[in-house]
């Protein structure tokens, strides 16, 4: 499959992450997610990193001016890479005015929309969610396809796990209505654009993916054919 530039927009837990996972590991994408951008930051124990960190751990977003900087530097830092590999953007944009900025970046070939009816069992996934702080790798002990082959241990590099502070059932809850309040333009955006595919995330997780890889597949024989 010919590699593309790819948004993935859904509310926390609808799979974004563990999907991206998944296209990485079979097809070599470049996955961008821009929660594993700003704990690299926080790492670094900075000013920048300390403001992130006060966003992240009250469940609010972090400012278009700050989430934009961090993407145009990526872009501009990993560009061969982000060209030959393809990539998806995982948690960019969130609000109408990071679409618009990421435009001026870069073209976009297919934005894949991740839909729930019923929040309940996001919250219940995300509260089993595990992560691992080296290799960034997620693990679910609510979801079978995702739970590490060793309890609290990462497949690859054998780290404990650990889970996010932002995944408390409350945080959780804010994180999705904000997400509600202010997706709808950035999904508005994208449909105009004739861009945007919805996919129903309530599905299992191989079907899920199943039908991610056929959306892509057709996606660029339509966007290819003479």
């Amino acid at each position: 499959m010919t590699k593309k530039r790819l948004i993935f927009i859904g509310a926390p837990g609808t799979g974004k992450g563990t999907i991206s996972q998944m296209l990485k590991s079979q097809w070599n994408y470049v996955h961008l997610s821009t929660g594993n951008l700003f704990r690299n930051i926080i790492k670094q124990d900075s000013a920048l990193g300390q403001t992130i960190a006060t966003c992240l751990q009250a469940g609010k977003y972090v400012s278009d001016e700050i989430t934009n900087a961090v993407i145009e530097q990526t872009f501009a830092s990993d560009a061969n890479q982000l060209r030959t590999q393809g990539f998806i953007l995982d948690g960019y944009p969130r609000t109408l005015g990071q679409a618009k900025f990421l435009a001026t970046l870069t073209p976009i070939d297919c934005v894949i929309l991740l839909a729930v009816n019923d929040f309940s069992p996001i919250i219940k996934r995300l509260s089993g969610r595990l992560v691992c702080l080296q290799c960034q790798t997620v693990y679910n002990t609510n979801v079978a396809q995702t739970t590490p082959k060793v309890s609290n241990q990462c497949d690859f590099d054998h780290s404990t796990l650990t889970k996010r502070k932002d995944d408390e059932p409350q945080i959780i809850q804010d994180r999705i209505e904000h997400y509600l309040q202010s997706i709808q333009p950035v999904i508005d955006f994208y449909d105009d654009c004739n861009q945007l595919v919805k996919i129903d995330a309530s599905l299992e997780l191989s079907k899920l993916y199943d039908a991610v890889v056929a959306v892509l597949k057709e996606r660029y024989e339509r966007i290819h054919s003479p």
